[in-house]
């Protein structure tokens, strides 16, 4: 069982104009100011890197505890689930909805159910969940439309789950560029899991830096899937391991230590970095 999306993603032709594509544009590491030749590309992997763990975690407003790195949102969102269903567990997803959460779930053996977001705001309303459920999968803001879930829509949503002994997991990959500032849903309660990573925004595919938040106890569950593979390497300036760099003021939430030192975010009004969907 595959994503067809996702393979289709991965094999489509190259073109000019990629509408299907749905990050920014990439941002090179030589407009950064920093020497590349600066950063340490080689040597040992840091298994749970403290200061990178520690940075996300300020970043969205909760302990280092909480935060399980992953090689991107999409593993993020797959380890997530694997930790969260079984086979054979109900998952209610948003519809529409971007495929491949839909697509790790049935993976996973679990039974999906849909739930609209009906035009044209593309909203979530609450009262269309119906139970039981293990976990309600959705995206904010929404992908494909853009739809900020408000937090009290969320906290709706959690108290249904919390009904069901069921989870929450948000995609927020796509949160950063909201409109209107929002905190992380991790930030929420216990009942919500979180997975974000710096490509989407960003323009920063290459360094594969995602990121799962969840209540420590689940974390650490979480995290002990990540075992099954090797640590990924983690790019930093050479000198200077602990360095949690400040930021853009145009950003509400605090950097990442895989950031220039300078602390310039690429942010969505950049050149380089237009939305291009």
């Amino acid at each position: 069982m595959q994503s067809d999306y996702m393979h289709w993603a991965k094999t489509r032709a190259p073109v000019a104009f990629p509408l299907g594509s749905s990050e920014v544009a990439h941002f090179r590491m030589d407009r950064w100011e920093i020497d590349p030749a600066q950063l340490d590309l080689d040597g040992a992997s840091y298994y749970r890197y403290a200061p990178l763990r520690e940075a996300i975690a300020a970043k969205e407003g909760v302990p280092p505890e909480c935060v399980v790195m992953a090689d991107g949102t999409s593993m993020a969102n797959m380890l997530a689930m694997a930790a969260l269903i079984e086979p054979g567990d109900i998952v209610l997803a948003e519809s529409p909805a971007y495929e491949p959460m839909v697509a790790t779930a049935a993976h996973l053996g679990a039974e999906v159910r849909s739930f609209t977001r009906r035009a044209p705001a593309f909203a979530i309303d609450p009262d269309a969940l119906q139970g039981p459920c293990k976990l309600i999968a959705l995206t904010s803001l929404h992908n494909p439309t853009g739809n900020l879930a408000d937090e009290v829509t969320l906290r709706a949503i959690g108290a249904f789950a919390e009904r069901w002994n069921a989870h929450v997991l948000v995609d927020e990959v796509y949160l950063d560029a909201a409109a209107t500032p929002q905190r992380s849903a991790a930030t929420l309660g216990p009942r919500f899991v979180v997975t974000s990573s710096l490509t989407k925004v960003y323009g920063l595919s290459g360094l594969r830096c995602g990121w799962i938040l969840a209540e420590p106890v689940l974390a650490e569950r979480i995290c002990g899937s990540t075992n099954c593979s090797a640590s990924p390497r983690r790019i930093r300036p050479s000198g200077s391991p602990a360095s949690l760099w400040p930021g853009s003021t145009r950003w509400r939430r605090a950097p990442l230590p895989c950031l220039p030192a300078t602390g310039r975010w690429p942010t969505p009004s950049s050149p380089a970095v237009t939305m291009s969907s």
